[in-house]
């Protein structure tokens, strides 16, 4: 057998050229958060799964902000977060969903029908902010599902009496109004019966705090205040409800760098200079710069800034921001400290607006700063992420861990009482100007003396501008 050295020498060509494209797709990553070609990606290595780490942002993110059951008779019951019914019913909303997008035969509604079907014996799902149809087939995994006629979701309200045959009926409050869908109940699925039992046990349950929609509370439209038909409200003279205070502190405050190298950049963390700017920690290379301050603000700009054509599609820009998020909060957020989304923006045509907030149990926490970070910028939201298909582009994230009291006080709800709070702290005259959209128990983190924060009654308009007042303690 004779030994060829041409085909030796093409061997070894072969083998330095395939070198070099690895060496340079190594480089372009730790610059870029990407490699130039697809192909290259095998040779990155993750912390998480991929798969896993996007299941676990179906379960974490995608929660309603609230759901509420209603007997039909004036009664509704919010659900507490951490219940198995509220698990339950929310995954029965999710399989009628999928109907939805895999089928077309919505009916549109006038949007004026809304204050009269949430009176209805139902369960009515709520978000924060309204869902664009393409990541909720993503959180559902039902990417290929048929195109409907809205491109968001708000509310979705299920009504298992309405239909006479063996049909749910499921009402959307969408970017385009209201539609209506009338779905068989499935073998699988609860039944009519399964959604009375579930109510008659609520009825049952003495301890349960129960509501009133506004529309309900305000009859004859005696307040004349701007309020959605479907707040929730308690209107007796004993409406009182046991909520803890908040505290909350800053994980990054004494954490050295070499720790904190880790946690932000994680496998990637030997790319980047590190140096201690003023109060705070900065890695740098050439196209990233993370701020990590001691009160625990985190700074995270991608320096070439979005390049145009890489938008993309809502849930890719979604994962990649996920990913950012699950790094961090993995390193220095406890695992009950719940988050949201709050808001999401895609008016921009190279990059979408991701924005979410803490929760302490069932109640969302206001982040209110009149100025943090390098440029003393007002800070409203715990995390705002913008991201496209390809990486991150700008990140601001206020890293703390809240802790609630053990010591749960009782709190006046009363839905007069909180209105006339409101009308003495900011006048009559602004509260009739008020467009409100969205009322809730809340907790607000400010820039104060205060270190421990009590519940607080929130009304906040369309823009996410919002007033509130101290609940009084019984």
């Amino acid at each position: 057998m004779f030994f060829n050295k041409s085909h030796f020498k093409s061997l070894i060509l072969a083998v330095l050229v395939i070198s070099s494209f690895v060496q340079i797709g190594i480089l372009w990553y730790n610059q870029n958060h990407s490699f130039p070609f697809n192909f290259l990606k095998v040779f990155s290595r993750v912390i998480e799964d991929r798969t896993e780490v996007m299941e676990k942002a179906r379960k974490e993110i995608y929660k309603p902000y609230r759901l509420t059951v209603s007997n039909g008779n004036a009664s509704h019951w919010l659900i507490e977060e951490n219940s198995e019914l509220k698990y339950e019913l929310f995954k029965e909303v999710n399989e009628y969903l999928k109907d939805i997008f895999n089928t077309s035969g919505g009916i549109a509604l006038d949007s004026n029908l809304w204050s009269e079907l949430i009176i209805k014996k139902g369960i009515l799902v709520e978000f924060k902010t309204q869902i664009k149809t393409d990541l909720l087939k993503w959180f559902l995994n039902n990417q290929k599902g048929a195109k409907v006629e809205f491109d968001s979701i708000y509310k979705i309200l299920m009504v298992p009496d309405e239909d006479i045959n063996n049909n749910n009926t499921i009402y959307l409050l969408t970017s385009k109004g209201l539609y209506k869908y009338v779905i068989p109940f499935g073998k699988d699925r609860l039944s009519r019966k399964d959604y009375s039992n579930i109510i008659s046990s609520l009825e049952l349950n003495r301890y349960l705090p129960v509501y009133k929609m506004f529309k309900e509370a305000n009859p004859n439209n005696v307040i004349s205040y701007p309020i959605p038909s479907d707040a929730l409200c308690m209107i007796s003279s004993s409406s009182y409800i046991r909520l803890p205070t908040i505290e909350y502190n800053v994980e990054t405050e004494t954490v050295d760098i070499e720790k904190a190298a880790a946690a932000v950049l994680g496998n990637e963390k030997e790319s980047y200079d590190r140096y201690i700017e003023k109060n705070a920690l900065v890695f740098k290379n050439i196209n990233n710069i993370y701020r990590l301050y001691n009160d625990g603000l985190l700074e995270y700009k991608y320096v070439p800034g979005a390049e145009s054509g890489q938008k993309g599609s809502i849930s890719d820009a979604f994962i990649n921001a996920y990913f950012f998020i699950n790094r961090i909060k993995d390193a220095f957020i406890d695992a009950e400290n719940g988050i949201y989304i709050s808001k999401i923006k895609d008016d921009n045509p190279d990059y979408y607006e991701f924005v979410f907030d803490y929760m302490a149990g069932d109640y969302p926490v206001y982040i209110n700063f009149d100025e943090k970070g390098n440029d003393n910028k007002p800070l409203k939201n715990a995390i705002t992420i913008k991201a496209n298909s390809k990486r991150i582009i700008e990140c601001t994230w206020y890293i703390i861990n809240i802790q609630k009291s053990r010591i749960l006080r009782n709190y006046n709800i009363r839905f007069q009482d909180l209105l006339n709070g409101l009308v003495r702290r900011y006048g009559k005259e602004a509260m009739e100007s008020y467009n409100i959209r969205n009322t809730t128990i809340a907790y607000v983190i400010d820039n104060g003396r205060n270190k421990s924060f009590s519940p607080v009654w929130i009304v906040e308009n369309p823009e996410g501008e919002y007033y509130y007042v101290s609940l009084d303690e019984k």
